[in-house]
Formats: structure tokens, sequence, C-alpha cells
């Protein structure tokens, strides 16, 4: 700020009261007042996050600064990404802005504060002469549709879809007629009884040697997945998948089946590459009619839709009847993006009856709670969920959607309950 600025600000921003008792110092112009975003929260929406920033920076006469300059930072304490200059347009009593902007959503984000920095005068100064946070973190509950992730404090979930004798009844004759039929039975029941992963997979290997059978390269598969699920190792869980993909490579090279396609998709989903797996349990679902598979296989699909940005899609994906507390939490996720409320609220209340210790069904219905304005019955909702789940409660602390309710001693006090 040059010196003549200074004392031009200083000399209009004194008041003399007419009896001369008191001198009043004007407080200094707040030039980011005037700011708008829209959506007022950010959040994730098809792999990105998207919002308009508009605005003016006010034209005071003689108090007006010069060179003003404006610029966007999105960042963390650990990250930090600049979202470049504003340009100004000067009007008669202010200078103007407005941009949209589109931002590829990475997972740091979430936690992320949106911040205006506003100089002006020389421009080699580095500090701002005033900023302002417009937004706190993303709302990213898209993502937290179940699709087989690993989360640090939950039960690890099992992956993939074993084939059975029902879907290898060529096998079956095949193998017969050159007198294997019973031993190819017996060792499919032995890998389906087998509770240890690495009795499964001595079965199943020793069947890929003696049965070129779909079964055998896809069940192998499925053991290859979820040991990766179980390996903290991530080169190690990279290495399993790969071998998992050249297995199901091999069964899809005997016999194209939907198994393989929604066993390679599941992999594909853990990998992130979501359009890949998408293709694979589309075609998956046109070869077969078997409802108990096609359930399963939709209820992955619709999970993607979700990831997607398709909620209305993934209602129509959930048209089964579910059981697992998961998958009704999926579904109710899909309803209440697709904001219908009503039937989201009986999904997560049905996944709540299925498994109380599986609290996103709580979150859920925090989630609708704060969005309708309900802040009690959010935090009544909440303080079910965290204690189920210390993902949930770490979720709860930085999810906008829970910014209003934050200012209520009774969210406080039950972080610090949980705590205990």
């Amino acid at each position: 700020m040059s010196k003549k600025f200074i004392f031009i600000y200083i000399l209009f921003s004194i008041v003399i009261h007419l009896d001369g008792s008191a001198l009043v110092i004007m407080p200094k112009p707040d030039f980011l007042e005037k700011v708008i975003l829209s959506p007022a929260k950010l959040s994730y929406h098809r792999d990105s996050i998207q919002f308009d920033l508009e605005g003016e920076i006010p034209i005071l006469s003689l108090l007006s600064p010069r060179s003003p300059r404006l610029f966007l930072e999105f960042s963390t304490q650990e990250k930090k990404m600049k979202l470049g200059e504003l340009n100004l347009e000067k009007e008669l009593s202010a200078y103007t802005y407005k941009k949209s902007f589109s931002i590829h959503y990475e997972a740091w984000m979430e936690g992320a504060q949106l911040e205006l920095k506003f100089f002006y005068g020389k421009k080699q100064i580095l500090v701002p002469n005033q900023s302002k946070i417009i937004a706190r973190g993303v709302i990213t509950t898209p993502l937290m549709v179940k699709i087989g992730q690993i989360v640090a404090d939950e039960p690890i979930p099992d992956v993939g879809l074993y084939m059975t004798e029902d879907q290898v009844n060529k096998d079956l004759n095949r193998f017969e007629n050159v007198g294997f039929s019973s031993s190819f039975s017996e060792m499919i029941l032995s890998g389906k009884n087998a509770s240890r992963l690495d009795a499964k997979e001595s079965i199943y290997l020793n069947m890929t040697e003696f049965f070129r059978s779909p079964l055998s390269f896809n069940n192998l598969a499925v053991v290859k997945m979820q040991q990766a699920q179980r390996e903290l190792n991530q080169n190690r869980k990279v290495e399993l998948w790969d071998q998992a993909k050249i297995l199901l490579d091999q069964a899809k090279g005997i016999e194209p089946s939907a198994y393989i396609l929604h066993n390679l998709a599941q992999i594909q989903i853990l990998e992130r590459d979501y359009t890949s797996a998408y293709k694979n349990l589309s075609d998956a679902t046109v070869m077969t009619k078997e409802k108990d598979f096609l359930r399963i296989n939709e209820n992955l699909r619709g999970a993607l839709d979700i990831i997607r940005g398709d909620y209305k899609l993934a209602t129509i994906r959930f048209d089964y009847e579910y059981s697992g507390s998961k998958s009704l939490f999926n579904k109710g996720l899909a309803f209440m993006l697709a904001e219908e409320y009503g039937k989201a609220i009986i999904y997560f209340e049905e996944s709540i009856q299925v498994d109380r210790s599986f609290g996103y069904g709580f979150y859920g219905l925090a989630w609708i709670a704060a969005a309708s304005g309900q802040d009690q019955l959010a935090i009544e909702h909440l303080s079910k969920a965290i204690d189920t789940s210390e993902f949930l409660s770490q979720k709860a602390l930085k999810d906008p959607i829970f910014e209003e309710v934050r200012k209520y001693p009774d969210f406080v006090k039950m972080f610090k309950k949980s705590s205990d």
C-alpha cells in the first residue's frame, strides 16, 4: 500500500464528534464482502467439483484500492491448488468478476477450503491485503456407496462370485465322458466348503491343472481377489489383482461367462477404472437371466451409476429385493441423491434393522435431516452413526452438509462422548 493511500485512508477514516469529545476510527473497508458462490456448498459430481463464483469489489472514491488483483486457491495444510487470477471488470462503483470452475476431484480435496486472496498496490506483495474463506470441505456423499472398498475400522468385505456346478453343466458332462466327473464334482464341493483361503487356493490350483474349465480359473481368481482384500502392502495387492485378471482372461478364453465379467469388473472398480468396469457389468447383465446373479450384478452396476452421477438410473438398477445391510444402504443412497427422500428413509431404516452395527443407514438419515433443516434430529442420527464407525465419525466432522449442525453444543458433546 502506498504512503499516499495510507495517509488518505487515515484522513477519511477519522470522524470528529461535533462536541469535540471523541474520535471514531472507521473500520477498514471489506473489499470481499459481496461474494456469491453457487452452489453454496462444494460437492462431488461425476468425478469433478463444479461451481460458479461472482462478486464485486467496491470503489470507494479515494479509498479505492490501486492495482487490485484477486486470486482463488483450494488448499489443505498439506496441499495447495492455485485456481488462478480472476479477471476484474471496472465499472462505475465497483470492480466485478464472474467465472465458472470445474476441478477434477482428488481425495485430498474432501477437507480442503476454497479461499479468495485480494491484493492491491505493488505487485511484489506476497501476503494478501485481504482474504476470505468462501467454502470449507466438499460433499462427497456419492463416494460413500459400498463397492467392496476397504475401510480401516470395518470388517473386510468379501468380493467376487464363485461359480458352482449349476454354471458348469457342460463341463460335468465333458469330464464324465473321460471318467473325471466324480472327482471334478468332489473338488468343486471341497473348494466351496473350505473355510481358509489358502485351502481354497490349493484346491482350485489343482483344478486348473487337471480340469480345463472356466470354473477352475474363475474360482482361483476369486481367491486371489479376496487375498488382495486382506493385503496391507499396496504393491502386493496390485500383484494379486493382476494375477486374478490373468486367470479370468484364461477362463473367458475357455468359455465367456457373466460371472467372469462380473469379477473382472469388481477388480476394475477397486482399481478405480470405472469405465471398463461399467462395460463389463453391462455385458454380464445381458448374458444371463439368473435372478440371484442379476441382483448382485445390478447392485454393483447401480453403485457405479451413483459414482457417475446418474442417480435416477441407479434407482432403476436397484429394482430388486435386497436383504443385506450394505445393499440396502446403496439403494437408499441412490434414492436420496435422486431427491426421493421418502423412499431413501425406508431403505436406510431397513439397512439399520438388518445390522445396527453398520452405521451408514444412520448417517444417511442424518444427511436427510440436516438437508431438511431438522438439526436436532440430524444430531440424534449422527450420534448413533459415529458410535459404530471411526470413519463415519471423522467424516461427520468435515462433511459440509453438517456445517450448520456443528454450531450446537450437543454436536460437540456427542464427539466428546465418543472419544472418552
